[in-house]
């Protein structure tokens, strides 16, 4: 009982720093106030920067992260933790138990577009999308948005990508989908929103080949 009102504390103090003097985020966070999240205890900080967590995170996928939401996660983590008998990084533990129940959701049968519609609506929501004069029908999203994606899915650690080299990969993407032209300076901070979903296709596409490859079911059971 005490750790998770400990929890609720901690989550509550950070939710109404990034909050302070903003009635708009009062009500919830985005992913780019959520990246500003800290805690001072390990024991009650659930790291907001990985997939799999902000997938549970997100209850209704609607890329609104509520306190209630929060703090529903973070009791869960600091729970779990004190039920964690061998001490090792319990953080990592976590992680894997979300992307366990992620991969329980994609794997259904529809899962790819659920994933992939989120995956959009959260980057989205991270600031308003633009849409340019001579691309009236193609959202774009920040240079700063990108940079998120880029942490989230720890590009630079699993494919040794810088993000000056993603973001030029992502633009490179746009044009050889008739998105855009790099010679355009007005679009040189932006990518489409297009491309942003395209990749978030191929990256639970290929999420979900490596787990049948490891031999994990649909529906496998998470206590």
């Amino acid at each position: 009982m005490g750790s998770a009102t400990s929890t609720a504390k901690t989550i509550k103090d950070e939710f109404a720093r990034i909050t302070k003097g903003d009635k708009k985020k009062a009500e919830h966070l985005n992913l780019s106030h959520l990246v500003q999240f800290q805690a001072k205890d390990r024991d009650h900080f659930v790291d907001p920067t990985h997939l799999g967590t902000l997938f549970v995170m997100d209850t209704n996928l609607d890329g609104k992260f509520e306190l209630d939401e929060m703090i529903r996660v973070g009791q869960m983590y600091s729970e779990r933790a004190s039920r964690n008998v061998i001490q090792t990084d319990f953080q990592t533990q976590f992680q894997a138990y979300t992307t366990l129940y992620m991969w329980n959701a994609v794997s259904q049968p529809g899962g790819i577009e659920v994933f992939v519609n989120w995956f959009g609506t959260i980057f989205s929501g991270c600031q308003s999308t633009q849409i340019f004069e001579h691309h009236p029908q193609t959202p774009f999203l920040h240079r700063d948005t990108i940079k998120i994606l880029h942490k989230i899915l720890s590009i630079y650690e699993t494919y040794s990508m810088d993000f000056s080299s993603y973001f030029d990969m992502m633009q490179r993407m746009g044009e050889e989908m008739g998105l855009m032209k790099l010679h355009e300076e007005e679009l040189d901070d932006w990518v489409p929103l297009i491309v942003v979903k395209k990749f978030a296709r191929d990256f639970i596409t290929g999420f979900i080949k490596l787990m049948k490859e490891l031999h994990f079911k649909p529906g496998l059971y998470i206590e």
